[in-house]
């Protein structure tokens, strides 16, 4: 996600600099955009902090190998922290008590001022208040989370003030499940994220303007899998030959019949991923698909292939480029960013 393109404007004083390299990193409703898409379309054209959405993609308990992949490679000059909720549900053998919640943010704060990355704060928004365990974890890590900006300067996008200042207006800021943020909620997350950027001036939108994303690959065909077929190999893969048995699919796909009866269709996350080019409702419940799609390329480059979804594998001219681990990364657009050599002329994926 990056900022619209234009002549720079000045940024406010004290505010995030034009030129600025934002990583967002945190809980799942941070991997779902929905907030990183409303604080940069309320930046506006002539504002280029360019924007990247790392997810859940690091984990708080990171690895090395880890930060380089989802943070380092960006070259972030700031990161916003967006841990707390999700972790705070979580109970039995993957419980975070608020000490280990502690250790493992001034971890990834301290590994981040290695760098030189600039750090802002964001408190977690409240959880259902039938979660009264969890809500009692959250408000010892929000505690932390204040303590640790002011104590290192830290700017603090104070989301959990905004949420109760908003729910006592009466806005509905948790979906049905009280999981996670309602559209609403997310714009009050995002007002929160904008002030600590010293851009809390700027209006956060109502809608999200969506569209395809550049680059997309838009034509493909495709063909069920049984669920007991084995993955595919490589002479499998050559084996592939497309032909009228196999299903047409062009990106991005039409609206579906949900978000057709919404009357503001970009506050469902499932209408927004469609219109942007992700294909959703391929597989029949038992099996998986394989799909194609050629590439004419006048000159070989170097390209870089974003998966999202439940994509398993990605193959390239015949060789397996991509293969997804057992650890959840997160569903968005984006989650993988696969390094890929396409050569002149025609090119398979």
């Amino acid at each position: 996600v990056s900022g619209d393109k234009g002549a720079t404007a000045p940024a406010p004083p004290g505010s995030i600099p034009a030129d600025a390299r934002v990583v967002f990193l945190g809980d799942d409703a941070v991997a779902r955009e929905t907030g990183v898409l409303l604080v940069s379309e309320a930046l506006g054209p002539g504002e280029k902090p360019r924007l990247f959405n790392a997810g859940i993609a690091l984990p708080l308990r990171f690895q090395e190998a880890e930060y380089q992949k989802d943070v380092a490679r960006f070259r972030p000059t700031h990161a916003v922290l967006v841990f707390g909720p999700e972790i705070a549900r979580n109970a039995g053998q993957f419980l975070t008590p608020p000490d280990q919640f502690r250790a493992a943010v001034t971890r990834l704060a301290d590994r981040l001022a290695a760098d030189g990355v600039a750090v802002v704060v964001a408190t977690g928004y409240p959880l259902d208040p039938a979660d009264r365990d969890g809500q009692r974890r959250l408000d010892e890590y929000n505690r932390f989370l204040r303590a640790l900006a002011r104590d290192r300067g830290y700017p603090l996008a104070d989301v959990e003030a905004a949420f109760r200042e908003a729910a006592a207006r009466g806005v509905t800021v948790l979906v049905p499940n009280g999981r996670e943020p309602s559209f609403a909620g997310h714009r009050e997350v995002a007002r929160a994220v904008l002030a600590a950027l010293g851009r809390g001036d700027r209006a956060v939108p109502k809608a999200l303007r969506v569209a395809p994303l550049p680059g997309l690959v838009r034509d493909w065909r495709l063909k069920p899998l049984p669920a007991a077929a084995v993955p595919l190999d490589a002479a499998a893969v050559a084996a592939l030959r497309p032909d009228d048995t196999w299903a047409p699919l062009t990106l991005p796909q039409p609206p579906d019949q949900f978000a057709r009866r919404q009357a503001e269709p970009t506050h469902s996350v499932t209408y927004r991923d469609r219109a942007r080019g992700m294909a959703t409702g391929l597989a029949p419940p038992d099996g998986r698909v394989v799909a194609v799609a050629t590439l004419a390329e006048p000159q070989a480059r170097e390209a870089v292939l974003n998966t999202g979804g439940m994509a398993r594998a990605v193959w390239v001219n015949g060789e397996r480029v991509f293969a997804r681990s057992g650890t959840w990364r997160g569903y968005y657009l984006g989650v993988e960013r696969v390094p890929a050599s396409l050569r002149r002329g025609e090119n398979v994926i």
